[in-house]
C-alpha cells in the first residue's frame, strides 16, 4: 500500500493485507521510511488510525489509492494513506532518521579556453589532430553538461513530485479541522445568545434589588402580626411585624444579593475570556484556510519541467551535432593517413590553379578551413547555446530545491497550527459543556435572590384574594340561609304528609305491619350550620304521631273488633242498597 510522508513529501510502498495490525504496519512504514513508530501518526480519510485496529477495520488497503498524486488528481486527497510527525504538530524537534538533503550534480567546468590563436599553426598536419582534440573537449564539455541537465532534471521532478504528495498531506490534515470547526462556530453563536439574555436577566434582576428592597420596607401590612421568637434565641423578644422586610430573612436576602453578585462578574470575565479565545481561534483558523496562497506553486513548477525537459531534448541534439563534428575529424584524419597535402597543391589551391582530382578522397586545405569554421560555430554558439541551457537548468534546480525547502518548513508550519487548532476547538467544546453547568448553578442562586421581588407581588394577590373571600363567604352564608329555610318547609310538609297517611290508611292496621313496613320510623333530626354556626334545626317527628287516636290495638281482640266493624259495614252497604231501590221504584 502507498503512504505519503507530509514531512518529506516522499512515497513508501508497504505490504500489507487487510488482517495486518496498524502497529505492524507502522513498524514496516518505519524501516522504509525513517520515521520512528513513536513519532508516527497516520491519517486516512479524515480519520486517525489506532494501534490496536487491524487495516480492514478502516477499509484498507482496498480502498487506498496505489498510485502518487498528480496534476490530474486534483483535489481528491481523502483516499491517500497520510504518514504525520507528531514531533512536528507540538512543535519539537525533529527526531533522528528524517534528515533530507538535495545532492546537487558537479558543476565544476571542464571546458578548455579556445581561443583563434589556437588555430594558428605553420603545418597542416599538425591542424587535424588540434581539430581531433579541440572537438573531443567540446563533446566532453557538453555531454557533461547534458548530463549534468537530465541529472537536475530527473532531481526536480522529483523534488515536484514530493512538493507534490507535502501539498495534498495538508490539504487533507486542514480538511480534518473544516467540520469540526463549523459545528464548533455554530454551538458558540448558540451559546452565546443563550447567556447574553441570561446575563441581560441577571443584570436587570441585580440592578432592581435595591428598588425591590425598598418597596418591601415601604409596604405596610394590612394588620401587624406578631413574630415568633428566634428559634435557641431565648434573649430574643417578640416584636411586631409592621411591613413586608419584616416577614424575610433580609440577613439571607443580602448575603444572597452579595453571592450573586460576585458570581454574574466572574461569569461574565470567564465568558469574556472564552470569547476572546474563539476570536483568537477564528483569526488563526482563517489564515490556515488561506495559507494555501503562500504555498508554492507547484503546478507552474511542473509546467516548467516539461519545458526544461525539451530544452534537455535541445541539448541532446547539440551533443549530437557536436559528436558527428567530431566523427567528421575522425574520417579526415584516416583519410590523411593514405595520403598527404602537398606545398604544390596547398600552392596551387592558393594560387588559384584547378584542383587535382585524380584523388577523391584526397584532404584539401578548404576542409581544414571548413574545420575551423566548425570550431567557429562551436565556440560561438553550439557550446554557448548548452552552457545557457545549463545555466537555466541551474537556476530552475535551484528553485525547486528552495521551493521544496520553503514549502517543508510552510507544511511543518501548518501542521502545527493544525494541531494547535484541534486542541483549542476540544479545550472550547469542553468549556461550553463546564459553563453549561455554571449558569445552571448561577440561574439557581438568582432564583433565591427573586423573593425580593416576588414577595410585594405576592402580598397584593393575598389582598386580592383576601377580599375575594370574604365576598364569597357572605355569598355562600346567604345561599346557606335559603337553603336551611327551604329545608324547613320541605320537612313540614312532609311531616303534615306522614299524619294524613296515618289517619287515613295507616291507624287500621297493627304497628307491628307497621313497623314491617317502615311506616312507623321517625322525621329524622337534623342541624343545618355554616362556618360553624346553626342556622336551623328541628327535633324527629314520627310516622305515627296521631297512634293515640288509633282504631287498632296490639293484641289479639283486635282482630275480631275488625271484624265486627267489617260486618257493620256490610250492613249498612246492604242497607243503602235496598233504600236506593225503594227510592227508585217510587219515583
Amino acid at each position: 500500500m502507498l503512504v505519503l510522508v507530509a514531512s518529506s513529501g516522499a512515497s513508501v510502498e508497504v505490504t500489507c493485507d487487510a488482517s495486518t495490525t496498524v502497529l505492524d504496519f507502522q513498524k514496516a512504514l518505519a524501516a522504509n521510511s525513517c520515521v520512528p513508530t513513536n513519532d508516527q501518526l497516520l491519517l486516512f480519510d479524515g480519520k486517525r488510525l489506532s494501534a490496536d485496529d487491524v487495516l480492514g477495520a478502516y477499509s484498507l488497503p482496498g480502498e487506498a489509492e496505489d498510485k502518487c498524486p498528480s496534476d490530474e488528481t486534483g483535489k481528491h486527497h481523502a483516499k491517500f494513506m497520510y504518514l504525520y510527525r507528531k514531533s512536528w504538530l507540538h512543535g519539537g524537534e525533529d527526531l533522528e532518521g528524517d534528515s533530507y538533503s538535495v545532492t546537487s550534480p558537479d558543476d565544476e567546468s571542464t571546458k578548455d579556453e579556445l581561443t583563434q590563436s589556437d588555430l594558428q599553426s605553420t603545418a597542416n598536419e599538425e591542424l587535424l589532430p588540434w581539430f581531433l582534440e579541440t572537438f573531443q573537449r567540446h563533446v566532453g564539455y557538453a555531454v557533461k553538461q547534458y548530463n549534468s541537465s537530465c541529472e537536475r532534471l530527473v532531481e526536480c521532478k522529483k523534488l515536484i513530485q514530493e512538493m507534490r504528495v507535502q501539498l495534498f498531506a495538508v490539504d487533507s490534515a486542514v480538511d480534518t479541522t473544516k467540520l469540526p470547526y463549523a459545528r464548533l462556530l455554530e454551538k458558540h453563536a448558540v451559546f452565546v445568545k443563550d447567556n447574553s439574555e441570561l446575563i441581560t436577566k441577571h443584570k436587570a434582576q441585580l440592578q432592581s434589588f435595591e428598588i425591590d428592597l425598598t418597596t418591601l420596607r415601604e409596604t405596610r401590612l394590612k394588620e401587624p402580626v406578631l413574630r415568633e421568637k428566634d428559634a435557641g434565641d431565648e434573649t430574643s423578644e417578640k416584636k411586631l411585624k409592621n411591613n413586608l422586610l419584616d416577614c424575610v430573612p433580609e440577613g439571607k436576602i443580602l448575603k444572597w444579593e452579595s453571592d450573586c453578585r460576585e458570581s454574574h462578574e466572574t461569569f461574565i470575565i470567564k465568558l469574556d475570556d472564552l470569547n476572546a479565545t474563539v476570536e483568537e481561534l477564528k483569526q488563526t483558523t482563517t489564515l490556515l484556510f488561506e495559507a494555501n496562497e503562500s504555498y508554492v506553486d507547484v503546478s507552474t513548477l511542473a509546467e516548467e519541467a516539461t519545458l526544461e525537459k525539451r530544452n534537455c531534448e535541445t541539448q541532446n541534439e547539440i551533443v549530437q551535432t557536436l559528436d558527428n563534428d567530431l566523427l567528421a575529424v575522425k574520417l579526415l584524419i584516416e583519410y590523411s593517413a593514405s595520403t598527404s597535402i602537398t606545398d604544390e597543391d596547398a600552392v596551387g589551391v592558393q594560387g588559384g590553379s584547378e584542383h587535382n582530382e585524380k584523388d577523391s578522397s584526397f584532404v584539401t586545405l578548404e576542409q581544414i578551413r571548413k574545420l575551423n569554421v566548425q570550431n567557429d560555430l562551436h565556440l560561438t554558439r553550439l557550446v554557448p547555446e548548452i552552457e545557457t541551457a545549463c545555466d537555466r537548468f541551474k537556476e530552475f534546480h535551484r528553485r525547486c530545491v528552495e521551493g521544496k525547502a520553503l514549502l517543508t518548513e510552510t507544511v511543518r508550519s501548518i501542521l502545527q497550527t493544525v494541531a494547535t487548532v484541534q486542541t483549542h476547538t476540544r479545550d472550547i467544546n469542553n468549556k461550553h459543556d463546564l459553563f453549561a453547568e455554571c449558569a445552571l448553578k448561577l440561574r439557581e442562586k438568582f432564583v433565591e435572590l427573586t423573593i425580593v421581588s416576588v414577595v410585594p407581588r405576592a402580598y397584593e394577590a393575598c389582598l386580592v384574594e383576601s377580599e375575594r373571600r370574604g365576598t364569597c363567604d357572605e355569598l355562600l352564608a346567604m345561599k346557606a340561609r335559603n337553603i336551611a329555610n327551604g329545608f324547613v318547609k320541605e320537612t313540614e310538609k312532609e311531616s303534615e304528609r306522614h299524619q294524613l297517611f296515618f289517619m287515613q290508611h295507616a291507624r287500621f292496621l297493627p304497628p307491628d305491619v307497621l313497623c314491617r313496613l317502615g311506616l312507623r320510623e321517625p322525621l329524622q333530626g337534623y342541624e343545618i350550620t355554616y362556618g360553624g354556626v346553626a342556622l336551623v334545626s328541628g327535633a324527629a317527628v314520627s310516622g305515627a304521631a296521631a297512634e293515640d287516636g288509633a282504631l287498632v290495638e296490639d293484641n289479639s281482640a283486635s282482630l275480631d273488633r275488625i271484624t265486627d266493624l267489617t260486618l257493620e259495614n256490610t250492613r249498612l252497604r246492604a242497607q243503602v242498597a235496598s233504600l236506593t231501590e225503594k227510592t227508585e221504584e217510587t219515583g
